[in-house]
């Protein structure tokens, strides 16, 4: 027994719990989350190109069979995985509390809401998982003698990761702050070229050009951290450098905020033990019952927005679908905004925007999906409305 009684069979038993009730919620969804998600699905399905995308990601998602059903099983069995590779990071650097560390995983919606959609970060994001393993082996006392093999095991899966997705340079980053021989790569790196400084800002601040896209937004990654942040009272000083590099890291983009949740929550085992020092057994005890709770009660909202609000939501995927039907029942072409374009795809239609912001002027003798205002659509007949916007517009569809 560690504490209160958690055995390791039980930690399994609670971490299938917190994995499979988010899963099930989403077999409910009668479609896939997220719009990049049917960008890597239409490619698996000989429907799409991922010509732009890292070398592994087009490799993997060309072998990955046709089926929604695997696009929502595989990425719970890599969120499955991460977090036990978590479990097993956190008992490098502790021995009583280490238990704790995969559960405060879920004490942000983030840690199953960024593995419910299925596009190359999803892969990127487990074995960046397995790098920060082996980078903390080369922190761990117990390792010593095998430093250099460790140091060269996270150098390999940060490579391995960057071959997933370009934005696992931002792991590297935080990291560097905490060893030379990964700063010396990752200099090496920009040195020669392989990785641009410019885009490594230009993403970090891609808010301010791409205001339209809600991963992209600054200061919610922050927020949705949630109660991981009451590990920056007591940081763990072999990790304190990288995890403050990539809560700063939140602050500016919510997709990049993801890398400070398995690091915070290597801080709670420290925490904890904290709380004990100060306030005593008992008092520990009632925290890590605490957020034992937490991590269930946030599970649950997970699963509950999983099936409640989805994304794309159920309108937007009715619109579309009443698009498409519209387009092949009076022969007509489809102009409509780049977010539902994707989903267009989806049912079978040939959307005149995807993928990226941007506008279309529509034409007569055409059906039109849209939160363009009604005067700005002149000459066309309001079929159906949909969904209200933050800005008081709503999705209409119209032939024109």
């Amino acid at each position: 027994m560690e504490m209160i009684g958690i055995q390791k069979r039980n930690l399994i038993l609670l971490i299938s719990f917190l994995v499979l009730v988010p899963f099930f919620a989403y077999l409910f969804v009668p479609f896939l989350n997220n719009p990049d998600t049917y960008y890597f699905f239409f490619a698996s399905c000989g429907n799409g190109s991922i010509s732009d995308q890292p070398f592994l990601a087009q490799l993997f998602f060309g072998l990955i069979p046709c089926s929604e059903f695997l696009y929502k099983l595989i990425p719970f069995v890599l969120l499955f995985a991460s977090t036990l590779i978590v479990w097993k990071t956190s008992q490098l650097l502790y021995k009583k509390y280490a238990f704790i560390a995969p559960i405060a995983l879920f004490l942000t919606p983030a840690w199953v809401l960024m593995y419910s959609k299925f596009e190359n970060d999803t892969f990127a994001y487990f074995t960046l998982i397995l790098t920060l393993y082996f980078f903390v082996k080369t922190k761990a006392e117990n390792f010593e003698s095998q430093y250099w093999a460790n140091v060269l095991l996270t150098i390999l899966f940060l490579v391995i990761s960057g071959l997933f997705w370009t934005g696992s340079f931002y792991f590297l980053i935080g990291l560097a702050t905490a060893s030379i021989p990964i700063l010396i790569f990752g200099s090496i790196s920009i040195l020669v070229g392989i990785v641009n400084p410019m885009l490594i800002f230009d993403n970090l601040l891609s808010f301010l050009v791409f205001t339209d896209v809600t991963e992209n937004a600054p200061i919610i990654g922050f927020i949705i951290l949630f109660w991981l942040l009451f590990t920056l009272v007591k940081l763990n000083n072999k990790l304190k450098w990288p995890t403050i590099t990539f809560v700063i890291i939140s602050l500016f983009n919510v997709k990049l905020g993801w890398f400070a949740v398995p690091l915070l929550a290597l801080s709670f085992p420290n925490l904890i033990d904290y709380i004990k020092e100060k306030k005593g057994e008992q008092m520990s005890k009632k925290f890590v019952q605490f957020f034992i709770i937490g991590a269930i009660i946030t599970t649950i909202v997970s699963a509950t927005i999983i099936i409640i609000h989805p994304f794309p939501t159920y309108e937007m995927m009715d619109g579309a679908n009443d698009l498409v039907e519209l387009s092949n029942k009076e022969n007509l072409p489809i102009f409509n905004d780049w977010q539902y374009g994707y989903f267009i795809k989806y049912f079978g239609g040939t959307p005149s925007n995807i993928g990226q912001p941007a506008d279309f002027i529509y034409s007569k003798n055409s059906v039109v999906l849209t939160i363009k205002t009604p005067e700005k659509m002149e000459g066309c007949k309001e079929i159906k409305n949909y969904y209200e916007t933050i800005d008081n517009n709503f999705m209409r569809l119209w032939y024109c």
